[in-house]
């Protein structure tokens, strides 16, 4: 067998394979770091390398810092650089729009926005813009379309209620945002429940776009805050409004009277059930039927205590309250007491007067004075005793009415 030995390579091959490998390291790299630098104009945290020869992050802030200084000459030097480095980057069109408005230049910065908007729907500049051109022209869909993108791209925008405040503030605006929503957009959950900065007529601007869009697209906590923010401001009609449209259970007066949306873990809004919660109290929901559940409680306390309560906006008059309390002797039913007023005070909750029949039913029976807008259904419970109710339900009495009890002074 004959052992063959293969020749030295010749220095040169193996120097011209060593500058190609290089040569391909030093191309990743490349790529690695023009794409970190378009990266870092993506999220201006990122820091940028300013000395490198691509340095796109480092144009757009240097073209951004320019327009806050108001300095139309650098923004348009910065601008121009980056759309010569990228020139099929929207990022780097709208911000060279933007210089131009800097420069008041609006024909050249229209052109250059609706290039860039050509480019990609992603650039929030870009979207802002048109938002606002769309706005000036009083196109109330087209300004709905941009809006509607900007929130889209980021649901928590940090101005998207200033935003929207613009377009609400006109019926043409309402209606159109209202048809954006109808399509069920990511940002229809922050609608009705990021109410931080909102000033009545931003709370009823958006009541009426709820109403607009109807039922059946926001599920009844989602819209809870909304209400609540309605409430609080004295916007009752508003706030029922808001929540007959969301909330499947919502009635005439009281919200919910057969407990099906009666959560022992949360609370809804206030115009829902509320649950005391302690430890010594026992609380538990069970379904009666499909469309009716049984409130079960006992408490072992020193006192009587506010169990469950719900606020209306009635207002005053003569009202009825009605309820049944199937599976409680007659004994355990007197430890319910009902009161629905505006001052909260056990003194003024009775025992229901229990109807002829078979059937458990009870009924109590108040007047709402004139200076009690948002009277509170409250059930208080005695200690040691064990209750179920169901079926509550209020109904409004003609005339004054007398009231059936009437607290001793202290």
């Amino acid at each position: 067998m004959e052992l063959v030995v293969a020749p030295p390579r010749p220095i040169v091959q193996l120097g011209l394979r060593a500058l190609g490998a290089m040569g391909c390291i030093g191309y990743a790299a490349l790529a690695v770091l023009s794409g970190l630098d378009h990266e870092a104009k993506e999220d201006l945290q990122r820091p940028a390398l300013l000395d490198w020869p691509y340095s796109v992050a480092a144009e757009y802030s240097a073209a951004q810092s320019a327009i806050t200084r108001h300095d139309a000459t650098q923004a348009l030097a910065r601008a121009r650089t980056l759309v010569r480095h990228d020139p099929a980057d929207s990022h780097s069109m709208s911000m060279y729009g933007l210089a131009l408005l800097e420069a008041h230049q609006p024909d050249k910065a229209r052109d250059a926005f609706s290039l860039a908007a050509r480019l990609g729907w992603r650039d929030t500049v870009t979207q802002r813009y048109w938002f606002s051109e769309a706005l000036r022209l009083g196109d109330a869909q087209q300004a709905s379309q941009r809006l509607d993108a900007l929130l889209r791209l980021t649901p928590d925008l940090p101005d998207g209620s200033k935003l929207l405040r613009t377009i609400l503030a006109y019926s043409e605006g309402r209606a159109a945002i209202a048809d954006r929503l109808k399509n069920n957009p990511i940002w229809s959950v922050e609608f009705v429940a990021q109410m931080a900065h909102l000033d009545p007529d931003d709370l009823e601007a958006r009541a009426e776009v709820v109403q607009r869009v109807g039922p059946g697209h926001w599920e009844c906590p989602q819209a809870a805050n909304l209400v609540d923010a309605l409430f609080a401001n004295g916007l009752l009609d508003d706030s029922a409004a808001v929540h007959r449209t969301v909330c499947s259970d919502s009635g005439k007066i009281l919200n919910d009277g057969n407990f099906n949306e009666l959560s022992i873990g949360k609370d809804g809004s206030a115009l829902d059930w509320h649950l005391l919660r302690r430890g010594d109290m026992v609380v538990s929901i069970n379904a009666e039927t499909p469309r009716s559940h049984l409130l079960a409680m006992s408490i072992n306390a020193p006192s009587t205590v506010q169990a469950v309560w719900q606020a209306t906006t009635v207002g005053p008059g003569s009202y009825r309250v009605n309820w049944r309390m199937p599976d409680t002797s007659a004994k355990e039913a007197s430890a319910l007491l009902v009161s629905f007023d505006c001052n909260g005070a056990e003194d003024w909750a009775i025992n229901g007067t229990r109807l002829p029949g078979i059937a458990p039913n009870y009924e109590a029976r108040f007047v709402v004075p004139k200076s009690c807008e948002t009277p509170v259904l409250r059930l208080w419970l005695m200690p040691n005793h064990t209750i179920t109710v169901a079926g509550m339900r209020i109904e409004r009495l003609p005339g004054t009415g007398v009231p059936q009890h009437t607290p001793e002074a202290p």
